[in-house]
C-alpha cells in the first residue's frame, strides 16, 4: 500500500510538472507569436521608411538637376549679356571716334 501511495504521489507530481511545463510552453508560444507579429509590423514600417527615403532621394536628385540646369541657363545669360555689353562698348567707341572725326572736320 505504501508503494502504491508513493507511486500515486509521484504520478500526481509528474502530472503537476507536466501541466506546469505545458503552461510554460503555451506562454512561451504566445510570447513568440507576439514577437513575430511585432517583427512583421516593424518590417512593414521599415519598408515604408525605405520607400519614403527612396522617394526623397529621387526628388532631391531631381531638384539638384533642375538647380544645375537653372544655374547653367543663368551663366549662359550672363555670358550673353557680357557679349552684348562688349558689342555695345565697341559701337559706342566707334560712334565716339566718328563724332571726333566729324568735329575735327
Amino acid at each position: 500500500d505504501e508503494i502504491d501511495e508513493d507511486e500515486d504521489e509521484l504520478l500526481g507530481e509528474d502530472q503537476e510538472i507536466t501541466e506546469l511545463q505545458n503552461e510554460a510552453i503555451e506562454s512561451e508560444s504566445k510570447r513568440l507569436s507576439r514577437l513575430r507579429a511585432a517583427g512583421v509590423e516593424n518590417e512593414k514600417e521599415l519598408q515604408e521608411e525605405d520607400t519614403l527615403l527612396s522617394t526623397l532621394s529621387k526628388k532631391t536628385m531631381d531638384y539638384k538637376n533642375r538647380a544645375t540646369q537653372l544655374l547653367s541657363m543663368f551663366v549662359d545669360k550672363v555670358d550673353e549679356n557680357e557679349a552684348l555689353g562688349s558689342v555695345l562698348e565697341n559701337e559706342i567707341d566707334e560712334n565716339e571716334r566718328e563724332l571726333l572725326e566729324e568735329d575735327e572736320e
